[in-house]
């Protein structure tokens, strides 16, 4: 039961991540809007989302990872957790070695005044931005795969097994 609750915590922090990697490709493209209007609204929304964004991609991470090692009975669920926590270590690892240090220098723009070669920046978050969406997109994807091919109990069944021969 315990690995139920583990599971779904791990889908449920990883696709709150990865759905708002693509609320932001569909609907918050820096080039969508003036490059003043997009930092203001930048500056707005990223002071609010930071600290929920780091516990929901960390958390997710963690927790799959969590999954992977209580379904080492079932050798397909592992597998698929084991990639899923992988995908979602380089998908974090895009957001605080590239993504997180562009935000800190957006942060601190003003909007009225926007340093010469901001749009080539905007560029290089954009794109490593998609990076990171591919990535949470497919760990998420090897989670629902891993909820569905799992045996309902690897350890009971292991522990069925043991039964039946001791009885033998």
């Amino acid at each position: 039961m315990w690995r139920n609750g583990l599971l779904f915590s791990a889908a449920a922090l990883v696709g709150l991540t990865a759905g708002r990697a693509f609320w932001v490709s569909v609907g918050e493209n820096p080039f969508d809007v003036p490059g003043a209007t997009y930092v203001e609204y930048f500056q707005q929304v990223d002071s609010r989302i930071a600290i929920p964004m780091a516990f929901t991609g960390l958390g997710g991470t963690l927790l799959t990872g969590l999954a992977a090692i209580a379904h080492r009975a079932d050798r397909k669920a592992r597998s698929l957790l084991a990639m899923a926590c992988a995908l979602a270590v380089l998908g974090s690892l895009v957001a605080v070695m590239i993504n997180a240090p562009i935000d800190e220098q957006i942060s601190t723009w003003d909007p009225s005044a926007l340093p010469v070669g901001y749009d080539e920046l905007l560029l290089r978050w954009w794109q490593w931005h998609q990076v990171r969406l591919v990535l949470l997109i497919g760990s998420l994807s090897l989670i629902y795969i891993a909820m569905l091919v799992r045996r309902e109990s690897a350890s009971s069944s292991v522990e069925s097994n043991h039964r039946v021969r001791r009885a033998s």
